[in-house]
């Protein structure tokens, strides 16, 4: 696989990238309907009747507290105390590493990236659609309307790439029907998303991937769903896949981090990750995706999270531009200094409300554009399309005492302790 490191490979793997598209676009259909056809998929199945693209949408609203899908994430052995202390936000931007103000390397690899016509100043930004939690009750195999209404918009919108933070079959308890929930998932989000030839990457979550032992069953069903249905990607380590994986797409390393257990990640997992974030460190853009988040965003779940500095160091200190989370069911585009921390909201069941908020985080997906330059829109939209959330109906700070969570508009001084900013 090419090393970001190495002189003209950056180069390489754009021009990767770009044929992986032109190979996603090209044919998707085919192969995907003989999957779907392989495994006995119904005529139907998990597909509302009179699905169609979405067009305008109602105005945007806030929902009340719906049925909440039970949550119960095993946690691991308890871990030492943590300990985090606020620190001055300083430290060179990404923008500024990207224009060659601050690593040599990665003023290179983004002269590079120009030179191939990806992401540069006169190309267009990479559009990027992020789902998240869209089960429902335990073992459903149908899907509320908000997760055809997205699939709807999501298509409509015509993103280069389609990323998925977990928990999108209602598992987490031994003896359901997991084929046939895996098949509804793919009826009504997979496949649609395969025949628009839009590649969709995904991470598990606690309720259809965890890595407890005691779901190994459930992971089982996970791994052998997703190697058959494995996207064109420019994968940089993709050993681990369909949990722990890399790829490159336009000026951005993106990272899968298989996160579905609440405390500090496996000694294993953390050594992998610190690998693949000095790997990527020379990149304009740098992003991980998981499904239990770093620090608490939502209400009654303050401690189903990671929590863990370590983690929040090792971003900081490799150029990190953004950790992108599901499980919370809440949106939030945080921050801590220059780490953007954001929390996705869900499209299934069990709406919450973030710390600090009376409002129930209404239903959604995110749209997130970027750069060579960085992350230029990062925006939560309706499952029905419209306009995205006001900023400024959310706190300007949310999250707990020790680990507070600026909204990524403000100023933030917040960081780990120790980091190198």
């Amino acid at each position: 696989m090419p090393n970001p490191r190495t002189p003209g490979s950056f180069a390489i793997a754009l021009a990767a990238t770009a044929i992986s598209l032109l190979v996603s676009a090209c044919a998707p259909g085919t192969d995907h309907n003989a999957l779907l056809s392989l495994e006995g998929s119904p005529p139907g199945a998990g597909i509302r009747p009179g699905s169609h693209v979405a067009g305008a949408a109602p105005e945007h609203r806030r929902e009340s507290l719906s049925q909440t899908t039970p949550a119960v994430v095993p946690a691991r052995p308890a871990a030492p105390a943590l300990v985090a202390a606020p620190v001055p936000a300083v430290g060179i931007h990404k923008a500024a590493l990207a224009t060659g103000s601050g690593s040599a390397a990665a003023g290179t690899a983004a002269a590079e990236a120009e030179a191939a016509g990806i992401g540069s100043s006169a190309g267009a930004r990479v559009r990027v659609a992020i789902v998240s939690d869209m089960n429902s009750s335990y073992g459903s195999t149908d899907y509320r309307d908000d997760v055809h209404d997205a699939v709807d918009d999501i298509i409509r919108r015509r993103p280069d790439l389609i990323l998925s933070t977990g928990d999108m079959v209602a598992g987490q308890r031994r003896g359901l029907d997991y084929r046939a929930m895996w098949r509804a998932f793919d009826a009504a989000v997979v496949h649609p998303f395969a025949l628009a030839g839009i590649p969709f990457a995904a991470t598990p979550g606690n309720h259809d991937g965890s890595s407890h032992p005691y779901f190994s069953e459930e992971r089982d069903h996970y791994r052998r769903f997703w190697e058959r249905r494995k996207p064109s990607l420019a994968y940089v380590n993709d050993d681990r896949w369909p949990f722990n994986y890399s790829f490159t797409f336009g000026h951005a390393y993106i990272i899968s981090l298989d996160s579905t257990q609440t405390g500090p990640l496996q000694p294993e997992v953390f050594d992998w990750l610190r690998r693949e974030l000095q790997q990527a460190r020379t990149w304009p853009v740098v992003i991980v995706y998981g499904h239990v988040p770093l620090y608490a965003f939502a209400q009654n779940r303050e401690n189903e999270v990671i929590g863990d500095p370590r983690v929040e160091r090792l971003f900081v200190e490799n150029n990190v531009d953004i950790a992108i989370s599901g499980h919370h069911h809440t949106w939030y585009p945080g921050r801590r200094g220059e780490l953007r921390l954001a929390g996705a909201p869900c499209l299934g069941s069990g709406a919450r409300r973030l710390i600090g908020d009376d409002e129930v985080s209404e239903r959604g997906y995110i749209w997130m554009e970027f750069d060579r330059h960085g992350i230029q829109v990062l925006d939560s939209y309706p499952g029905e399309g419209g306009h995205p959330v006001d900023r400024s109906s959310l706190p300007v700070r949310t999250g707990t005492e020790r680990f507070p969570i600026d909204r990524d508009d403000v100023h933030s001084t917040l960081g780990p302790a120790g980091a190198a900013r």
